[in-house]
């Protein structure tokens, strides 16, 4: 009877996972097991499993929210959006108040638990313009596509997801040349401060098709990832293209758009344009920043790409540059052109150099032209805390192993970590209990970048 009831209870725990660390008497063997299991089983599955102290009734032993998972759904959605596995740093974080962290040099903040995506999108030019107002939340990944549709150009679809064209954007004839200009650093919030400082866009929004309320959809708002959303038509979490750093194949985190740095994993609508029409399009980006090619590309096909590119200092020099191209052939034949120009610098500034751009090109192109403007999203011009403060903060507590920052993230030193005798958790830990001047935590949340990967079990 005894062993009648040993068998039927061995039975009908079959499924507790419990059972299987009591029957391990070695230590070491059950910490690997731990360890698989954990890999395998979504979080829930390890609190509905009983691991650990998941289940002890003593709240002082009750583990804390688990990482990344703690953040609200659309959080989560938009940081995924923005992630790359592979190429995006080790260690994330999201912050409890807007600017409270920013990347030194750029002023782009860390996510926050309220940041603001919102950015203005216009399309304007010969005949462009809206069955009705763009809606409220369109996204900027639909850019490419909309472009591709005016032109009446089919692109190449690989094994990756596209997204459709903007609904209500039409334009009586097939424009001969697309001007593209991305507002670097400019969010609806920044225009909505300054209401009577753009008269430019304003103008264009009224004579054409626009919206304040379009969306980047994706976290962070660097606006080298956002370029490339941009002129690809796909978020970060497809093109890859995640920051102004970025790990390569090897590991090693080098500039985005440097010279053997990893190509964005999808082709922009200027490489496919080009491709297709044998080079006969003409290409062109004139900005102050190689990381800003995302607009255009010019990787994609390999040896097979003769762009135009030129690069300024200033926001008139953009303008001169752009100009100047413009006059040398673009609009002049029936294959369509591309034109992408970069302006940064403050709202007024940004919105006279907008004007003199579209009333330059207009005169210059005797053919259908239609611009397309939108803003990479607010950024803030310095956070409580700056790069060099999130990195003393490591430093005094795991050591000098952060590689690099970005906007949201750190760049571990895999090898000072190990002579440090260090783990990357540790530096999880000392980036979450950082605190402001009041004593209050700066971090919302800081995870690893496999807690995004597995986030989907959340």
């Amino acid at each position: 009877m005894k062993a009648s009831t040993e068998r039927t209870t061995s039975r009908s725990t079959v499924l507790d996972v419990r059972s299987l660390f009591f029957r391990v008497r070695d230590n070491r063997l059950m910490v690997a097991m731990i360890i698989g299991v954990s890999l395998i089983l979504p979080a829930s599955g390890l609190r509905l499993a009983c691991v650990g102290a998941s289940c002890a009734s003593d709240e002082s032993q009750a583990t804390g929210p688990v990482p990344f998972c703690s953040l609200p759904t659309e959080i989560r959605r938009r940081i995924t959006t923005g992630f790359y596995d592979g190429r995006s740093p080790e260690l994330l974080g999201v912050t409890t108040t807007p600017d409270a962290v920013s990347v030194d040099g750029s002023g782009v903040a860390w996510p926050s638990l309220e940041t603001d995506i919102r950015v203005p999108l216009v399309f304007a030019g010969d005949d462009v313009g809206a069955t009705g107002p763009l809606p409220a939340g369109t996204q900027i990944d639909r850019v490419a596509p909309t472009l591709a549709d005016l032109i009446s150009f089919k692109r190449p679809y690989p094994m990756l997801e596209r997204t459709d064209p903007i609904r209500g954007v039409v334009s009586s004839s097939p424009p001969r040349l697309i001007v593209e200009v991305g507002l670097k650093g400019i969010g609806t919030p920044d225009l909505e401060a300054a209401p009577n400082r753009w008269p430019t866009i304003a103008r264009l929004m009224r004579d054409g098709a626009g919206t304040l309320e379009a969306s980047v959809d994706s976290v962070p708002l660097d606006p080298t990832a956002v370029l490339t959303t941009m002129g690809t038509g796909s978020p970060p979490s497809q093109h890859g293209i995640t920051g102004t750093l970025i790990r390569d194949a090897e590991g090693r985190m080098v500039r985005a758009w440097s010279p053997g740095a990893p190509v964005s994993a999808i082709a922009t609508l200027a490489d496919d344009l080009d491709e297709r029409t044998d080079q006969r399009s003409l290409i062109g980006l004139v900005a102050d920043a190689t990381t800003d090619r995302g607009l255009v590309g010019g990787d994609w096909y390999v040896d097979h790409d003769r762009d135009v590119r030129a690069f300024s200092a200033s926001t008139e020099g953009v303008v001169v540059r752009a100009l100047r191209s413009t006059g040398e052939g673009f609009g002049d034949d029936a294959v369509p052109d591309v034109m992408a120009v970069v302006l940064e610098g403050s709202i007024g500034d940004v919105d006279r150099a907008l004007g003199r751009l579209v009333d330059g090109v207009s005169t210059l192109v005797d053919a259908p032209v239609v611009f397309v403007v939108v803003g990479t999203g607010s950024t803030s011009s310095s956070g409580e805390f700056g790069s060099a403060d999130i990195e003393q903060a490591i430093r005094s507590s795991v050591g000098g192993v952060v590689e690099g920052q970005v906007p949201g993230g750190l760049f571990v030193d895999a090898d000072r970590l190990v002579a440090a005798g260090e783990s990357r958790q540790d530096v999880r830990d000392a980036l979450a209990e950082l605190t402001d001047a009041a004593g209050d935590p700066v971090m919302a949340d800081a995870f690893l970048s496999y807690s995004v990967s597995f986030g989907k079990y959340c």
